[in-house]
C-alpha cells in the first residue's frame, strides 16, 4: 500500500499571535493560507478553537485543545476568522496560519 505524501506545516512568519483566552472572541486571520498551527500554552486548561470564514462563535461544541496541546487544522483558503473560548479560566493560544501539515 503506497503511503500518502505528507508537506510539511511551513508557517508564516510574523503571522504568530498570542492570546489570552476566556469568553468566546476571536481574530481575524490571513487569508491564502490552508493550515493554522495552534498551540495551547496553559498546562492545566482547554481551549475550544473553530475557524470559518466570517464571523462566528466558538462553543464548547467545537475543536479542542487539551491543556499543552498542539495541533495544525485544515482550514479553507478563504477562511478568515478563528474564534477561541476557553474550557475554564483565562489559558493563552498562540497560532499562527501557514500551509502544510
Amino acid at each position: 500500500m503506497a503511503q500518502k505524501s505528507q508537506r510539511t506545516f511551513q508557517p508564516v512568519y510574523g503571522e504568530g499571535v498570542v492570546v489570552v483566552t476566556g469568553a468566546s472572541a476571536g481574530a481575524t486571520i490571513k487569508i491564502g493560507t490552508t493550515s493554522v498551527c495552534v498551540t495551547n500554552q496553559d498546562a492545566t486548561d482547554g481551549i475550544y478553537i473553530r475557524i470559518t470564514k466570517g464571523a462566528s462563535t466558538a462553543t464548547n461544541a467545537d475543536y479542542y485543545l487539551p491543556p499543552s496541546g498542539q495541533s495544525t487544522l485544515f482550514k479553507f483558503a478563504d477562511d478568515d476568522t478563528i474564534t477561541y473560548l476557553a474550557a475554564a479560566n483565562t489559558p493563552s493560544l498562540h497560532y499562527i496560519v501557514g500551509v502544510g501539515q
